[in-house]
C-alpha cells in the first residue's frame, strides 16, 4: 500500500502543470495519476498462500487485475486527452482566420461618413467611387462594414 501512496504523490505533483488547455489537459492529468496507480497496484504482490497453521483459512484477494484496469482506464484518459488536445489544435487557426482585423484605418470611417452624406442626398454615384476607394484600400472592411450597411447598400446595387 506504500507503493501505492507514493505513486498517487508523485502522479499528482508531476502532472500539475498538465491542466493548462481545459478538459484536455485535465483528462491527460487525471490519465497519468490513474495509470500510475494502477502499475502500482498491479505491480504489488499477490496473495499469500494460505498457512496450514490457520484452520478457517486467511482471506487475502488479489488485486493485481484490478491494478491492471485502473491502468487500463488511465491510458484510456490520457488518449481522450491527447485526441482533443489535437481537435482543439485543428479549430484554433480557423477562429484566428475568420477574426476581424485588430484596427480599423481612420480614413475608412471618414470615408463612410462621407458616403452616408452622398447616399442622404441620393448621390449614388459618388457613393460608388468612394466604395471602390475603400474596397482596394481594405477589403474586409468594405465587404464586413461598407458594402452591408443598410443606408449605403442600395446604391451599391
Amino acid at each position: 500500500m506504500r507503493a501505492v501512496a507514493l505513486a498517487l504523490v508523485l502522479s499528482t505533483l508531476a502532472t500539475t502543470g498538465c491542466a493548462t488547455r481545459s478538459t484536455s489537459g485535465v483528462a491527460i492529468g487525471l490519465g497519468v495519476v490513474t495509470a500510475v496507480t494502477g502499475v502500482a497496484i498491479a505491480s504489488g504482490d499477490g496473495p499469500e498462500p494460505a498457512s496450514p497453521d490457520d484452520p478457517y483459512g486467511s482471506f487475502d484477494p488479489d488485486f493485481r487485475p484490478v491494478g491492471r484496469a485502473i491502468a487500463l482506464a488511465g491510458a484510456a484518459l490520457i488518449a481522450v486527452g491527447v485526441v482533443s488536445l489535437v481537435q482543439i489544435g485543428d479549430e484554433e487557426p480557423e477562429a484566428e482566420a475568420a477574426a476581424p482585423p485588430p484596427m480599423v484605418d481612420v480614413s475608412l470611417d471618414r470615408d463612410t461618413l462621407a458616403a452616408y452624406e452622398y447616399a442622404r442626398r441620393g448621390d449614388c454615384a459618388a457613393v460608388a467611387a468612394i466604395a471602390a476607394g475603400v474596397r482596394r484600400s481594405d477589403p474586409w472592411y468594405y465587404r464586413e462594414q461598407f458594402a452591408s450597411d443598410p443606408l449605403l447598400a442600395p446604391c451599391l446595387r
